[in-house]
């Protein structure tokens, strides 16, 4: 990931750095659109295409969900509805 900075032109940012990192630093905040699962302590049918190493979109909550996309986890398409992946179940790509 390559960034800009007023102060020090431009840096890149090797891919170890997570997402929590990045978005922690001030004025600068990265969308991740997809996530890799490292795994998933689900169960259920809705969660059987999350197996480690899959990759998934992230979409938007379900309606009536209050959770949104954010630190705590994210929502993705499991099989044949949304389901929600905790924080420490992926690594954001």
């Amino acid at each position: 990931m390559v960034g800009k900075s007023k102060a020090l032109g431009y840096i890149e940012l090797k891919a170890s750095y997570s997402h929590e990192k990045v978005n922690s630093c001030p004025g600068f905040k990265v969308e991740a659109k997809r996530v890799k699962i490292t795994g998933c302590t689900a169960y259920g049918p809705s969660f059987a295409n999350l197996t480690p190493g899959s990759e998934h979109e992230i979409i938007e909550p379900p309606a009536g969900e209050n959770s949104k996309n954010d630190a705590s986890g994210v929502w993705v398409m499991g099989v044949g509805q949304p389901v929600r992946v905790l924080a420490d179940e992926y690594n954001a790509i």
